[in-house]
């Protein structure tokens, strides 16, 4: 019975069952470090992409150029019709970028007001100039919001991916490597703090 236990452990050993506690921590700690920063950016030189992955960028591409469509509308709108575009070019487009980053959800903070448009002296097409830039930047709203939404969406399955990998794999590349060894920097300093937050 004795010889029979010794050999399922032995057996466990080489397949790899029980793991080196430490080198797990390490890859936790390089893996959150790198993907906060380089996987997306990266991700055609990790691992074949599925189609799903390959649908999913075609739909964020051609979302981006509908939304770069609205904005580019906006500002050339505003500056033919308006005498002062300089809140749209320079300030709405980047809160309505930032809405976005945050999750979308409630357009409060991104409703424009009437002192926002700086009508030329004696314009009497207001109503329709404010119309139409509302009606645009809804449309703009709207794609971001989904732009993110699928941005997100793909950077998921670009993880389900990347943990799929192991680690002799992942640090074949620079920035991930670069990642690994800063960390094992640091479990050096302070080894049992490393391994509380990352074992």
């Amino acid at each position: 019975m004795k010889i029979i236990l010794r050999i399922f452990i032995a057996c466990l050993l080489l397949t790899g069952c029980f793991k080196d506690k430490t080198k797990v921590a390490l890859e936790n700690c390089a893996d959150s470090n790198f993907k906060t920063q380089y996987l997306y950016t990266e991700n055609t030189k990790l691992f074949n992409k599925t189609n799903t992955i390959k649908n999913t960028e075609k739909e964020l591409s051609k979302i981006k150029k509908e939304r770069r469509s609205f904005e580019k509308e906006i500002v050339n709108y505003a500056k033919n019709n308006l005498k002062d575009s300089m809140f749209f070019s320079d300030v709405y487009l980047h809160q309505v970028v930032i809405w976005g980053m945050k999750g979308g959800g409630d357009t409060k903070e991104l409703e424009i007001k009437e002192y926002n448009f700086k009508f030329k002296p004696n314009e009497t097409r207001k109503n329709e100039i404010s119309r139409f830039i509302g009606s645009t930047s809804f449309k703009l709203v709207k794609a971001t919001e989904l732009e993110w939404k699928t941005y997100r969406s793909l950077n998921v399955l670009y993880t389900d991916q990347w943990n799929k990998l192991n680690v002799k794999d992942k640090i074949k590349f620079k920035n991930y490597a670069k990642k690994h060894k800063k960390c094992e920097i640091e479990y050096n300093k302070i080894p049992n703090s490393f391994m509380v937050e990352w074992g």
